[in-house]
């Protein structure tokens, strides 16, 4: 009666180890909401350095704001300013909100996928905007500060067209895949042990 009521006592100090043990592999993945955070929060300095060199009074910065205002070719920089803006910080702010609710409902998301979309919005997002500022910055200097034909912006610009849109597809698709990866979940099922019972011991007296 004793040797058993031992053996019973041993087993479930080990289930309880076993179960122990399992913790620090879960919270040792971080919630992919914490990693889209980060992400937002870099792309939204990027976007703010970017802002304060736009209206930098001194140096050449201030040709940039020259550029704009003159219109043609500038309208690239501020596409690709917006397109920073909008897919690379609020983008991500917005799939961590959504990612951190599916998570908060007990569903397992799709990490592969999820991971996937992140690495191809980042670089479509990032390289598309850069083209496109750079694009925008060459080609509205030649337009408006230096008033080249428009043959000649033209060529400027016509060898960056393809790049830019298979970047930016590259980012739409990122983006699809963040999407299905939160609309592909699982629920989370919590692994159940059976509890000892005390009449057990009541019946081995």
């Amino acid at each position: 009666m004793t040797q058993s009521i031992i053996n019973r006592q041993e087993s479930n100090h080990i289930l309880a180890l076993s179960n122990r043990s399992g913790l620090p592999e879960e919270k040792s993945r971080a919630p992919l909401y914490i990693l889209l955070r980060k992400i937002a929060l870099v792309h939204a300095i990027a976007a703010s350095i970017w802002t304060i060199i736009m209206v930098l009074p001194m140096g050449p910065f201030p040709l940039l704001l020259r550029i704009i205002v003159g219109g043609g070719p500038s309208t690239w920089f501020i596409m690709g300013y917006l397109l920073f803006i909008i897919t690379g910080s609020c983008g991500f702010a917005v799939l961590s909100y959504v990612y951190y609710t599916v998570e908060k409902e007990g569903k397992i998301i799709n990490n592969q996928l999820a991971l996937l979309g992140i690495v191809l919005t980042c670089v479509g997002t990032t390289a598309a905007s850069t083209m496109l500022q750079i694009a925008g910055a060459l080609g509205g200097y030649q337009y408006s500060i230096m008033h080249s034909p428009t043959e000649k912006i033209r060529l400027l610009l016509e060898p960056l067209v393809n790049p830019i849109r298979l970047l930016t597809i590259i980012a739409a698709i990122g983006i699809i895949l963040q999407c299905l990866a939160a609309l592909l979940t699982v629920r989370r099922t919590e692994p159940t042990h059976s509890l000892p019972n005390p009449n057990d011991d009541k019946n081995d007296h």
